[in-house]
């Protein structure tokens, strides 16, 4: 598996998320104000972790998360991360 472009710097292992996860941490700390990130993939490929962990970093920053789902459960396990 290749390493995505300039994702090693962000990268950590406390976050408990793999290198191709951490690609879509960085783009969604990326967006701009209002912006909006769909994350999509089949279950069990880390969608949870990645949108668990830019809602914490948006939030310390002092920002607003909306997370939805079609389901409560996604929404519970995000919170709970």
């Amino acid at each position: 598996m290749q390493t995505p472009p300039g994702s090693q710097d962000l990268h950590e292992e406390a976050l408990g998320i793999d290198l191709w996860q951490t690609e879509g941490l960085k783009r969604a700390l990326s967006l701009p104000p209002y912006g909006f990130l769909a994350v999509e993939d089949p279950p069990g490929t880390g969608k949870t972790s990645i949108i668990a962990a830019a809602a914490r970093e948006i939030a310390t920053a002092g920002g607003k998360v909306l997370t939805t789902s079609l389901t409560n459960v996604a929404v519970e396990r995000i919170l709970k991360l």
